[in-house]
């Protein structure tokens, strides 16, 4: 009887050892499908905002390096990240190192390595969109209550008072007025603190979440691409600036303009010294609107950054340059279903810096 009881015993016992890896298994396989959908469910963009050569000192993007700090956003260990790609320890833990010595990764107080670079996820986008529409719509109803002075200061710049507005209407109210015009502003009279420091180089740096097959960048972002020449800089406005039909005719535009020849044939804005003056003028007078505004909405904007799943490790700074940038695309797609500006036939607004 003894024996039968000690039989019992074990057999429950091998039951239990049994359930036991039946379950770590399964949990194994769990987390590793979940990791798969969290790579397959959306791509990536590395976005940069910088001057000069502050920049990252290795490739964001290069050899799937960016998907360390993504994952570990998502709540993967490094050990299942490196599995998963399967990276030598060799390999992974040279890409770790890089990322700490970017400081695109940290360990927080309990010594748990975290990304420490700002990750907006589609559902994010999703989530600033309603977050930020009573100060999008406020601030595009501004906009188009100064549009008539908008176009008349316009017709008086030298260099783009032959231009059609309709013609330059993305460069003008979206650009100039809200993004390459105004950024440092925003930067220095809302934020009113200097760019990150990462690896000694001061710039913002983001990974954006982008629907599978997109034509546009992520969250539909418009932004620059300048590419610098001897005496000259082609740059493209837009947010489906690398197209193969967008490069093509940046190739194009290009040699265009290097031919003295074919140069007068252009029809894009060439943009001075001072024309860019007059061109800050038109930001400018419109600045103390646009920061009245959003100090307006200071609370909404900070309470949006605290319910932020990587608010812990990123200040609010980080958090809202990159909703800006969100806040004047959707200002922009207002304007356009409004009429007031028009997207060029080459999908993004050409102009050349001389200067």
């Amino acid at each position: 009887m003894l024996v039968q009881t000690i039989n019992l015993k074990n057999n429950e016992r091998m039951k239990k050892f049994f359930l036991l890896i039946v379950l770590l298994a399964f949990s194994c396989q769990r987390n590793n499908d979940s990791l798969k959908h969290s790579l397959m469910n959306q791509d990536w963009e590395f976005k940069m905002i910088s001057s000069g050569d502050n920049r990252p000192n290795f490739g964001p993007t290069n050899d799937s390096i960016h998907f360390i700090p993504i994952l570990l956003n998502q709540g993967f260990e490094l050990e299942e990240i490196r599995e998963h790609f399967n990276w030598t320890k060799k390999s992974f833990d040279e890409k770790v190192e890089t990322l700490y010595e970017s400081e695109f990764l940290k360990k927080d107080e309990r010594g748990i390595v975290k990304a420490n670079v700002l990750i907006f996820t589609i559902e994010d986008g999703i989530t600033i969109r309603k977050s930020i529409l009573p100060v999008v719509q406020e601030i595009t109803e501004s906009i188009i209550a100064r549009y008539k002075f908008i176009v008349s200061k316009t017709k008086q710049i030298d260099c783009l008072k032959d231009f059609d507005f309709e013609a330059i209407s993305l460069y003008m109210l979206s650009n100039i007025l809200l993004d390459d015009g105004q950024i440092e502003n925003v930067e220095r009279e809302y934020l009113k603190v200097e760019r990150p420091l990462r690896g000694g180089k001061r710039y913002y740096a983001a990974y954006l979440g982008k629907e599978k097959g997109s034509l546009y960048e992520s969250f539909g972002i418009y932004g620059n691409q300048m590419e610098g020449y001897e005496g000259f800089s082609l740059c493209r406005y837009g947010n489906q600036r690398w197209l193969p039909e967008v490069m093509k005719t940046n190739e194009s535009l290009k040699w265009q303009y290097k031919d003295s020849l074919k140069r007068k044939e252009l029809n894009i804005p060439v943009i001075t010294e001072a024309c860019n003056q007059e061109l800050l003028w038109v930001a400018n007078d419109f600045k103390p609107e646009l920061l009245r505004l959003l100090r307006k909405y200071d609370s909404t904007l900070r309470k949006g950054y605290l319910e932020f799943t990587n608010s812990s490790q990123l200040n609010y700074e980080e958090y809202f340059i990159w909703l800006y940038h969100i806040l004047y695309t959707e200002i922009t797609e207002n304007l356009i279903d409004r009429e007031l500006i028009e997207i060029p036939e080459d999908k993004v607004s050409f102009y050349i810096l001389q200067f």
